[in-house]
């Protein structure tokens, strides 16, 4: 599913949601317990998708 998303920054931003996002971030968490050495990296991912869902989240409220 392709939604158009508003955002100060760019006048329109088109990104590609999934709904297997909860999914993903089990995933990664998972990954983070297997391989600490990824910390970092895993996390910056894990609140790049929560950010992108709480985005989501308020464009559909509004």
């Amino acid at each position: 599913m392709v939604k158009k998303i508003n955002t100060k920054k760019n006048e329109v931003v088109s990104e590609n949601i999934s709904t297997g996002t909860d999914k993903k971030i089990v995933d990664l968490k998972i990954e983070l317990l297997k391989n600490p050495t990824k910390r970092g990296r895993i996390k910056k991912e894990i609140a790049r998708l929560l950010t992108m869902d709480n985005l989501i989240k308020s464009e559909n409220k509004v």
